[in-house]
């Protein structure tokens, strides 16, 4: 009697983890239908993750996440803020890139905003308030940015760009 109740746990046991299983094999599933629609909608090839996603249409590369890296190359000498950045969006075209960013300390915002000035981007807007800041301008090299954040959700975005 002990042997069959042993047995019947067993059994239970394996189907538990076989339906765990399988729901991951639904999720990839979903996961790649998901992409499937998405890619033939935009044109573009798509790929998801659990932790974001990764647009790419035509000359434009989306990146949604929680924790995305920094885009170096695309960002020129622009220093890396000290924020988690969730959303990055890349554009050959136009030469642009935009950066979406959270967590930013107030101290570090104004910092950041400090730094674009002296770094010599000028003739834009400027406007530096206990709410929020914003900057804009160009150097004579050809570069501009476009800075905004708020210290009190300690959210904002930096838009960089090569305009010659």
């Amino acid at each position: 009697m002990k042997y069959r109740k042993l047995q019947a746990i067993l059994l239970v046991f394996i189907m538990v983890l076989s339906l765990a299983g399988c729901q991951k094999v639904d999720e990839k599933i979903s996961e790649k239908v998901v992409e499937e629609i998405i890619g033939s909608a935009t044109g573009g090839k798509i790929d998801i993750k659990k932790d974001g996603l990764k647009l790419e249409t035509g000359d434009t590369e989306m990146e949604v996440g929680d924790e995305l890296e920094w885009p170096v190359e695309a960002m020129g000498d622009l220093p890396v803020p000290k924020a988690r950045f969730d959303f990055i969006m890349k554009n050959d075209e136009n030469k642009s890139c935009t950066v979406t960013f959270k967590d930013l300390d107030e101290d570090d915002g104004r910092a950041y905003f400090d730094i674009l000035v002296e770094m010599g981007f000028k003739g834009g807007t400027y406007l530096n308030t206990d709410d929020i800041l914003m900057f804009s301008g160009s150097r004579e090299n050809g570069t501009g940015v476009n800075y905004n954040y708020n210290p009190i959700s300690k959210e904002g975005f930096i838009i960089f760009e090569i305009t010659q």
